[in-house]
């Protein structure tokens, strides 16, 4: 029962980025848990037994590190858990209230531009807070930071010691990329 299963699901309708699958199957325990994964196996082999043979998963962890890319611009951001070639966890969020950005002049002008500059320093303050609860959790082993200039800037100033630790990269990425092109 478990071989004809396993032969169905196989043969079924696989999504063409799969490289590697996981199956334990006893039908006699009832147990059915079948794990597909974009990354591959150093070596394709069957293992049937009375314990499930575990040494290629958490060798295929240990080579794929999970990974947290934070892309922001100065009113939103988008947290994405990436790890065993595929996105985990996707969270987006807007930051404080956009400002007015109807056209001002003189005095007013340095208040608007100061009001910008506070909105921006939120925006940071509140993604790298949230990027903390992640980092915090042991969720990810690494930090990529992903935007424009002025709010990578920002960013950079208020991140917390853990997360400085764990940050590894900064990229020009768009708010608008799609979770394939962050991945």
């Amino acid at each position: 029962a478990d071989r004809d299963r396993i032969f169905g699901f196989l043969s079924g309708e696989l999504d063409s980025a799969v490289q590697s699958v996981a199956i334990h199957a006893s039908d006699a325990d009832d147990l059915w848990e079948a794990q597909t994964y974009r990354t591959p196996f150093d070596e394709g082999r069957l293992v049937v037994g009375p314990v499930p043979h575990l040494y290629p998963l958490v060798k295929l962890a240990d080579q794929s590190p999970l990974y947290a890319v934070c892309v922001a611009d100065s009113n939103q951001a988008r947290l994405v858990v990436c790890g065993l070639g595929a996105v985990l966890t996707e969270e987006d969020f807007d930051g404080p209230e956009p400002i007015d950005r109807t056209r001002v002049a003189g005095w007013a002008e340095v208040r608007y531009q100061s009001r910008i500059e506070d909105h921006i320093q939120k925006n940071a303050r509140e993604i790298v807070e949230r990027l903390g609860k992640i980092v915090e959790r042991g969720e990810v082993d690494y930090v990529i930071l992903g935007g424009d200039d002025p709010i990578l800037g920002e960013l950079r100033r208020h991140l917390t010691p853990a997360i400085r630790e764990k940050l590894i990269d900064e990229e020009h990425i768009s708010i608008d990329a799609g979770a394939h092109e962050i991945l």
